[in-house]
């Protein structure tokens, strides 16, 4: 029994310390754009990138955001999946704000 506890208890500080390790403060930043969307989950920017040149793309993604921040903005990388990053903004008028971010917006 204290064998397994004792793993147990391993493996929860690994993931801590490795969920630790992932944490980064980055500014998000679109090249040649003064904003940077932070879509809801990766499905939603996929959805949200397709439609945002259609007639109406606007109102269309509106669903699929986040949160909308100046580029700039201070934000920290909690998850990369290779092809999205999940971030929590870390300051101004949306921090807190969760969502994921294309690696191209860091």
């Amino acid at each position: 029994m204290k064998i397994v506890r004792a793993l147990k208890f391993t493996a929860i500080v690994s993931l801590l310390f490795t969920q630790a390790a992932l944490a980064q403060s980055v500014k998000l930043n679109r090249p040649g754009e003064s904003w940077v969307i932070v879509w809801q989950n990766g499905s939603a920017s996929r959805q949200g990138n397709a439609l945002m040149n259609e007639p109406g793309g606007i109102d269309l993604i509106m669903p699929f955001v986040a949160c909308v921040v100046k580029s700039g903005t201070l934000a920290i990388i909690t998850s990369d999946t290779g092809y999205f990053k999940w971030v929590v903004v870390a300051e101004g008028d949306y921090q807190g704000c969760r969502g994921v971010v294309s690696p191209g917006d860091i």
